[in-house]
This record gives structure tokens, sequence and C-alpha cells, in this order.
């Protein structure tokens, strides 16, 4: 994943995620905001229509999930950022963590198998 800032137009920083881990209650407030079926089978219009929601509602839980995905970006560059990229951002971030959670009860159900043999 990665977000510009912008200044007039022109890309001034870049940051850059490769890899993601968001605390469970990010992940809960993003769950409860959107709806997830509607995420995963949902037109991009469908999608971007609730990111653009949840942005208004839940400005806060929005800059706690940047933070989270990039460290070191700033308030102030936050608000430098284009929504289209923000709202990118969250949906990669929302199905990142979705991806992962179902990874881990895999292997949960995969070592609970292995454990009853």
């Amino acid at each position: 994943m990665k977000i510009n800032i912008y200044e007039k137009n022109k890309i001034i920083k870049t940051y850059e995620a490769d890899e993601i881990d968001l605390p469970f209650g990010i992940l809960e407030d993003l769950s409860e905001a959107f709806n997830i079926e509607k995420l995963t089978t949902g037109s991009n219009q469908e999608i971007m229509e609730a990111v653009m929601t949840f942005l208004r509602t839940s400005t806060r839980t929005a800059y706690e999930i940047l933070h989270d995905v990039f460290p070191e970006i700033t308030d102030a560059e936050i608000r430098k950022t284009r929504t289209s990229e923000i709202a990118q951002v969250l949906v990669d971030a929302l199905g990142y963590s979705m991806a992962s959670l179902m990874t881990g009860i895999k292997k949960s159900k995969k070592l609970q198998r292995e454990g009853l043999r």
C-alpha cells in the first residue's frame, strides 16, 4: 500500500507499507462501519460510497488506521492526502486484515484437527 502527500497538486512525499497488522479494535470499528458482504461483492462505486460515508462519520478512526499503516505519517500530512487514496488504503487495510484473520482461523482449525489425532 502507498499514500502520497501533495502540495499544490505535486507529490512531495510518499509512504509505503508492505504488510499491516491492525489492532483488533480498529478491525472491529471497520467491520461495524462497513457491510463486509458489500465490500467483498459490491461494485467499485458501492465500495467507495461506503468508504466515503465512513470517512464522513468516523474521521478519527480513519486517522488511527492511517497511523497504524504508515507509522511516520503526521496528521498534517494526512490533511494533504487525496481522499481517493485514503479510501483505497482503508479498503486495502480491511481486506488485508480480514484475509489475515481467515488465515489465522484456518491454521487454528488445522492445529485442532492435528491435535485430535
